[in-house]
């Protein structure tokens, strides 16, 4: 592996430009794929322990209105 990336970037420097840009787009995909993920489990993961409003009938509650 270490012979071929040698002699790519030496004998053709665009074959070796447009392979380490797919090399860093695929990882940026695979990295926002995972964090995307992450965030979508832990939302998951923690909406049942949220705080549970309950409100009277015909009123609206809110936390964020300071009165």
């Amino acid at each position: 592996m270490n012979e071929f990336l040698t002699g790519l970037s030496a004998d053709s420097p665009l074959l070796w430009a447009l392979f380490v840009l797919g090399v860093i787009a695929s990882s940026a995909l695979m990295l926002s794929l995972a964090s995307n993920l992450a965030i979508r489990l832990g939302s998951a993961l923690a909406s049942p322990f949220g705080r549970r409003k309950t409100a009277k009938k015909g009123t609206v509650e809110r936390d964020d209105v300071v009165s």
